[in-house]
C-alpha cells in the first residue's frame, strides 16, 4: 500500500509526511493538519482488506467507540475520509512511542513513576467501564503511548465492545496471548474485569522489566497463563507485590476491582483525584454529544483568526458530527488539553512531593529516643521514598532474570540487550473457541 501512497500526498486538509509503521491492511502516517499546521496521526486501511462481515462489524464498532471517547488519557478521534480505495482515520499524533519502547530504550520505571502511570489507566478503565460501558480487551504496554510531557494515550479499539448493566457478559475470545486473562483463554464468558488483569500484566511489566507469562510457543505460554503463578522479584516493594497479586489473579470473581485497587496501599488515592477532578475540569474544551456542553471561545476565536467560517460549529458539535470543521476545533481543543494536563501533573507532583516530605519527616519524629515507632503491614523503603521527578528516567538496574536463566521478554533472548525499537511482542490474536484443552488450540491472527 506504502507504494501508492508517497509522503506528501494530501488528503482533505491533511498531508501526509512519514510513515509511522505498516500491518497487512493499515499503515500509521506522521500528518500535518494543512490549516492548523498540527502533527496527527492517519491510519490508512485498504477497503479490499475489509471483506467479511466480521472485519466490516469491527470496522464500524471501531469508530463508533472513538467519536463516543472524550478522556485525557485516550486518544482523540478527529475524523474519518474516504476515497474509492482507502479509509483514513485521522486521530491525535502522540508524540513520545509507546510503554514496550520506553521501557526497553529507559529501563524499568521506579514504583513511584509506574504509580502515576498506573493511575492514569485506572482513570481510563473507570471512564470506560463504568461511564461508556466498553471493554477494552487488548490492553498491554504496545497500546499505551506516551504524549509529549509523558502522560498516558490509550489507544487501539479495534477489538473493544460495549456491555451493559443487564448483559455484562462478553463471549469473543480475543486480546494478546501475554495479557490475555485465563477466563478468556478458556473460552468463557467474560467481563471487563478481563481488562483488570490486563492492566496487572502491563503493571508487572514495566516495574520488572519483564512480563510473568512468557514462552516463544504460544500454547506453552497459555499453559503457563491458565495453570501457573506469577514469580515476584525481591526489589518490588511488598504493597506492589499485594496489588500485582490482586489484578492478576486467575478466579476473575475474586480480582481486584477499580474501586479496591484506588483503596489499595500502594495506590495513592489523593494524587488519582487531584488529576481525575482537574482534569475533568479542562473537558469544557471538547464537546460530547446529547450532554450539557459549554463550547470554548478562546477556540472559536482561533479559528476565526484563521479565517475560518465557525457558523454552523456549535451545532455540528452538539449533534455530534465529525467532519472538517469539527476536526478543526477537536485538533486546537485537544491541544489546549494536553498543555493544561502539562501544568496539572507537575501540580500535582508537586503536591506528593510535599506529602512525601512530611511523611518522611514525620517518622523521623516518631524514631527520636524514647518515642514508639507505629510500624505498616508492608515495609516502607519504596512506599514512602519521595516520588522521582516525572520525567526523569529511572536507575536502570540489571535486568530481572527468572531462576533458571530465562531471559524477560522485554530483552532479546540470549543477548540480555533491549529488542529493536518497534518490534511488537505480544501480537493481538482471536482465540479459536470453545473449548480450552490441555494443549490449547491455535491461535489465529486478527483480520
Amino acid at each position: 500500500m506504502s507504494d501508492r501512497i508517497v509522503p506528501g500526498t494530501k488528503i482533505g486538509n491533511y498531508e501526509l509526511q512519514k510513515i509511522l509503521g505498516s500491518g497487512s491492511f493499515a499503515t500509521a502516517w506522521r500528518a500535518r493538519h494543512l490549516v492548523t499546521n498540527t502533527p496527527v496521526a492517519v491510519k490508512v486501511i485498504e477497503k479490499s482488506s475489509i471483506n467479511t462481515q466480521i472485519a466490516k462489524t469491527r470496522f464500524l464498532r471501531e469508530i463508533s467507540l472513538l467519536k463516543k471517547f472524550d478522556h485525557p488519557f485516550i486518544a482523540q478521534f478527529y475524523e474519518v475520509i474516504e476515497d474509492k480505495n482507502f479509509y483514513y482515520l485521522c486521530m491525535e499524533f502522540i508524540q513520545n512511542g509507546n510503554l514496550l519502547d520506553y521501557v526497553n530504550t529507559n529501563g524499568r520505571l521506579s514504583e513511584d513513576t509506574a504509580r502515576r502511570y498506573f493511575e492514569e489507566l485506572i482513570f481510563v478503565l473507570e471512564y470506560m467501564h463504568i461511564e461508556k460501558k466498553v471493554a477494552h480487551r487488548d490492553l498491554k504496554c504496545e497500546n499505551v503511548l506516551l504524549d509529549r510531557y509523558f502522560n498516558l494515550k490509550v489507544i487501539d479499539f479495534g477489538l473493544a465492545n460495549v456491555f451493559s448493566e443487564s448483559n455484562p457478559k462478553l463471549l469473543t475470545a480475543c486480546g494478546s496471548p501475554a495479557y490475555a486473562a485465563p477466563e478468556v483463554i478458556k473460552g468463557e464468558p467474560y467481563t471487563q474485569s478481563a481488562d483488570i488483569w490486563s492492566a496487572g500484566i502491563l503493571l508487572y511489566a514495566v516495574t520488572v522489566g519483564g512480563l510473568p507469562f512468557d514462552d516463544d510457543n504460544i500454547q506453552r505460554l497459555l499453559q503457563k497463563v491458565v495453570y501457573t503463578e506469577p514469580e515476584y522479584p525481591g526489589f518490588l516493594s511488598s504493597p506492589l507485590i499485594d496489588l500485582l497479586s490482586k489484578l492478576i489473579c486467575k478466579d476473575p470473581a475474586h480480582r481486584i476491582s477499580i474501586e479496591k485497587i484506588k483503596e489499595h496501599t500502594w495506590f495513592s488515592m489523593a494524587e488519582y483525584e487531584s488529576i481525575k477532578q482537574n482534569s475533568m475540569l479542562l473537558s469544557q474544551s471538547e464537546i460530547i454529544p446529547g450532554e450539557q456542553n459549554v463550547i470554548d471561545h478562546e477556540i472559536v476565536e482561533e479559528m476565526n483568526r484563521l479565517k475560518i467560517n465557525t457558523h454552523s460549529l456549535h451545532q455540528s458539535l452538539l449533534i455530534g458530527e465529525f467532519n472538517e470543521l469539527t476536526a478543526i476545533y477537536r485538533i486546537l481543543a485537544r491541544e489546549k488539553r494536553v498543555e493544561s494536563m502539562k501544568e496539572l501533573i507537575r501540580k500535582v507532583a508537586q503536591s506528593s512531593q510535599k506529602a512525601q516530605n512530611n511523611i518522611q519527616q514525620g517518622q523521623r519524629l516518631v524514631n527520636l529516643p524514647g518515642t514508639t515507632r507505629n510500624t505498616s503491614q508492608f515495609p516502607t523503603s519504596n512506599q514512602n521514598r519521595p516520588n522521582m521527578p516525572r520525567f526523569m528516567a529511572p536507575n536502570q538496574p540489571k535486568p530481572f532474570t527468572k531462576p533458571g536463566g530465562v531471559t524477560p521478554r522485554f530483552l532479546a533472548p540470549g543477548t540480555g540487550a533491549p529488542v529493536a525499537a518497534g518490534r511488537r511482542l505480544s501480537r493481538p490474536v482471536a482465540i479459536r473457541r470453545p473449548v480450552f484443552q490441555p494443549q490449547p488450540e491455535k491461535f489465529l491472527e486478527s483480520p
